[in-house]
C-alpha cells in the first residue's frame, strides 16, 4: 500500500504542479495582453493627438489665409471707392492719354458698384477654393496617418 500511496501522491503532486504551471502561464498571458492593449491604447491616443494638432495647424493656416485675403479685398474695395484704382474693360467709350510717354488708350470705365460686385464674386469664389483646399489637406493628413 505504501507504494501505491506514493504513486498516487506523486501523481497528485504532478497534477497540482501542472495546474500551477498552467495557471501561471495563463496569468502571464493575461498580463502580456493587458500590457499590449495598454500600449496600443496609448499609441492610438498619441496618434490622435498628433493628428488633431496637424488638423488644428491646417485650420489656423486656412483662417490666416482667409483673413489676409479679406484684408486684401477690403483694401482693393477702398482704393476703388476713393478712385486711386480704376477698373477698365476694353471698349471705345473713353479715351485716355499718358503725357509721360504720349500713348493713348481706349476703354470704358466700370462703375464702382459694378467693380465691387465683380470683386465680391471673385472673393466668394476664392473663399470656396480655400475652404475646399483646407478640407482636402485635412483629409490627406488623416488618410496618410491611417494608411501608414
Amino acid at each position: 500500500m505504501d507504494k501505491i500511496d506514493r504513486i498516487v501522491s506523486i501523481c497528485v503532486m504532478a497534477v497540482v504542479v501542472s495546474l500551477a504551471l498552467v495557471a501561471k502561464h495563463y496569468h502571464d498571458q493575461v498580463e502580456y495582453y493587458e500590457e499590449a492593449l495598454a500600449k496600443a491604447e496609448k499609441d492610438a491616443l498619441v496618434e490622435s493627438v498628433m493628428l488633431q494638432r496637424q488638423i488644428d495647424t491646417l485650420k489656423r493656416e486656412y483662417e490666416d489665409e482667409t483673413r489676409k485675403k479679406q484684408s486684401e479685398i477690403a483694401d482693393l474695395r477702398k482704393r476703388i471707392d476713393d478712385g486711386s484704382v480704376r477698373v477698365s474693360i476694353a471698349g471705345s467709350k473713353t479715351m485716355s492719354s499718358d503725357p509721360s510717354n504720349g500713348s493713348t488708350k481706349e476703354g470704358c470705365d466700370l462703375d464702382g458698384r459694378v467693380a465691387n460686385a465683380i470683386i465680391g464674386l471673385t472673393q466668394r469664389g476664392d473663399e470656396a477654393i480655400r475652404e475646399l483646399n483646407q478640407c482636402i489637406d485635412q483629409y490627406n493628413a488623416v488618410r496618410n496617418k491611417v494608411n501608414r
